[in-house]
């Protein structure tokens, strides 16, 4: 069983899902945790959103890049913020107003709350990945990944087991659970 998920890693990584390549410290090659997710598990919302636009005469590869912008320029306001406490207020995106929005009320709430990092990577024997961000409330743990898709669904919890899971193996590190940040890309809120 093990030798069979090895071969089905190693044809992962030369395959099209394989976005991004990680080396472990056995420097051997490791696929990211969402291409593993990606490349195995069907998503029935996007099939419903691509046959949407096919009824809109819309571009199913231009549409899916133009949400990949906005969701990349929504993790770099948010990890220029974290790391720098900085923000171009004229320049940044809606994705990131709705983040400054939860970011301010969870300040208001807890007065404990830490950045321990963000946009951190960690990679393990078999995959790897790129936390959004780690923080601490009350010296407990939480991994908080930003989404700006319109769905969340099990695999976006799959894939910050799999981050808890490094971190623990790798790292030592006890998480004391997860939060996924739905962000507008619409309206800050």
């Amino acid at each position: 069983m093990i030798y069979k998920l090895l071969k089905t890693l190693d044809s992962l990584i030369e395959s099209e899902y394989c976005k991004t390549i990680y080396t472990n410290s056995e420097n051997k090659p490791v696929p990211r945790v969402t291409d593993i997710i990606s490349s195995g598990i069907n998503e029935p919302s996007l099939l419903r959103w691509s046959n949407s636009l096919g009824f809109r005469h819309l571009n199913y590869e231009e549409e899916l890049q133009k949400a990949a912008d906005i969701g990349t320029a929504v993790h770099k306001d948010i990890e220029r913020f974290l790391k720098h406490h900085r923000c171009r207020p004229d320049q940044s995106t809606i994705g990131f107003s709705s983040f400054l929005r939860w970011w301010n009320d969870l300040l208001e709430k807890r007065n404990d709350l830490k950045v321990i990092h963000s946009e951190y990577q960690i990679v393990g024997k078999y995959f790897g990945g790129t936390i959004d961000c780690l923080i601490s409330i009350n010296e407990k743990l939480y991994i908080v990944d930003f989404k700006t898709s319109n769905n969340i669904t099990y695999k976006h919890f799959l894939q910050l087991a799999a981050y808890r899971y490094l971190l623990q193996v790798e790292k030592s590190i006890k998480v004391s659970g997860v939060v996924i940040l739905q962000l507008n890309k619409y309206q800050p809120m």
